[in-house]
């Protein structure tokens, strides 16, 4: 048995359709906890590849770098002002 009660008016759901009203609630509350976890795994797995690939790239680069002598410069004109106290 169900009882509703919506704006001072109660709503008694009895027998089958308390069944069927139940059983309806199951379905959707597992179909919603379903759906969930199917966009979650979908996001860890992306999330994975990515770094998966983002890593060892970054590592290639970093040592390609310095194998080249690379360093990160910047140009005197482009730098900020020295700090004055004011």
């Amino acid at each position: 048995m169900l009882v509703i009660q919506n704006n001072g008016q109660t709503t008694v759901v009895s027998g089958w359709r308390a069944w069927l009203l139940l059983a309806g609630l199951v379905i959707g509350s597992i179909a919603g906890l379903i759906l969930a976890a199917f966009f979650l795994v979908g996001a860890a797995l992306i999330i994975g590849i990515l770094l998966l690939v983002a890593i060892p790239v970054g590592v290639a680069l970093s040592l390609y770098s310095r194998w080249r002598g690379q360093r990160a410069y910047v140009e005197p004109s482009t730098r900020l002002p020295p700090y004055e106290n004011r």
